[in-house]
């Protein structure tokens, strides 16, 4: 008889957000129980089985594979709020590991952008003295963007390479997250962002912050080595890459000198530079374009105006959603190489997990059901 994975289970209960006395209370056992099931020293019966089953929506089978593949990862920079609990982080690690394993597996047959960093014989020396502005530009010429706005930034990075997902609803308190991620000898630069609660041109600032940990710390830098003074200084160093590379100094500058500088001017400017509000009056302030007596009371009016949940255009502009993956599946049955609901079933096979269906078109950025089909029915659109 195959046994019972607690490391699984575990990893299950973390993905759908539940402590281990949430999980008791749904199964009818205590806290103690769960705890022996997730650390091997106990089984659970078959009417237990059943309701871990129905309660977390994973296969049977999967509670009773091990991995088949080697992984390893350089840590993770997560753009969170502070009080964060490993709870509330959990889940975003399992959609993390499903996505670079969905991806692992449509290498088999798709080519993909090959993410390539570029050379920087000073990188450490630059970040010491705070010029991000030389780093985004640097990066902007390697990428041949030139000084532009950048229109979708989500897009821009599958172009070239990296791999975007997206957090289910319930991971609110993790607003992003990056990492270098490797599957069985191929390597991986993996973000995620929030799915909801969030606006287009949030995701753009998030997935430019996730940019720059990728630039000046991936190589260099094991986050869970840090405390907490340098993780966040590590995480202001990317939030100003981040302003430099979404607002190139000069083109910015440029701009600014349209004047007078006010919240007209800079609601003007968001649907050029595809940024938030609060963004280009920080990188206003920080290219000394204002005094600090104008950034303090642009920041008031902001408060006032209730923009710090929704500014305008927030409302009528769709946030991007990833595309890298979903196309590469759509081609693949498409032509006729596999069907869609051979993907689950090889991906098990392959890697020795039996993922729910309904997680890997969340990954995939899939409709809903796509990977159930079967050969011969009739896919109904909306």
């Amino acid at each position: 008889m195959r046994a019972f994975n607690g490391e699984r289970l575990k990893e299950a209960r973390y993905y759908n957000s539940l402590s281990i006395s949430d999980l008791a209370d749904k199964l009818g056992v205590s806290k103690q129980m769960v705890s022996k099931y997730e650390n091997g020293k106990s089984t659970p019966g078959a009417e237990i089985l059943f309701e871990v089953i129905q309660t977390l929506k994973f296969p049977s089978e999967f509670y009773f594979q091990m991995d088949e593949f080697d992984e390893g990862t350089s840590g993770t920079f997560y753009r969170s709020r502070l009080t964060s609990t490993q709870k509330q982080k959990a889940p975003s690690e399992s959609i993390k590991k499903a996505l670079v394993i969905y991806r692992d597996y449509l290498e088999e047959h798709v080519e993909f952008p090959i993410l390539v960093k570029p050379h920087f014989e000073n990188i450490e020396q630059l970040i010491e003295e705070k010029n991000f502005d030389e780093i985004a530009g640097k990066l902007r010429e390697f990428w041949n963007i030139g000084d532009d706005p950048i229109p979708n930034i989500m897009y821009l990075l599958e172009e070239h390479g990296f791999v975007i997902g997206l957090l289910p609803t319930d991971m609110e308190k993790v607003d992003a997250f990056s990492s270098h991620e490797q599957i069985n000898g191929n390597d991986y630069y993996v973000i995620l962002s929030k799915k909801v609660k969030t606006s287009f041109f949030r995701q753009q600032f998030s997935l430019a912050h996730e940019l720059g940990h990728w630039i000046m710390h991936s190589d260099l830098i094991d986050p869970q080595h840090l405390d907490t003074v340098e993780y966040r200084e590590k995480e202001s160093d990317a939030n100003d890459f981040a302003s430099s590379f979404l607002l190139p100094k000069r083109s910015f500058l440029k701009d600014l000198a349209q004047g007078p500088i006010n919240l007209s001017l800079l609601a003007s400017l968001k649907g050029k530079w595809h940024v938030a509000i609060g963004a280009l009056l920080m990188r206003a302030y920080k290219l000394d374009a204002i005094t600090e007596e104008q950034y303090v009371k642009m920041q008031k009016q902001i408060s006032y105006y209730g923009w710090r949940k929704v500014e305008p255009l927030d409302d009528i502009t769709e946030k991007a959603i990833p595309l890298s993956l979903r196309q590469a599946t759509e081609l693949l049955v498409d032509n006729n190489v596999v069907t869609a609901a051979q993907i689950p079933e090889q991906i098990q096979k392959k890697y020795n997990r039996a993922y729910p269906i309904s997680m890997l078109e969340e990954v995939a950025s899939l409709a809903p059901g796509y990977l159930s089909y079967k050969d011969g029915e009739v896919v109904r659109l909306k």
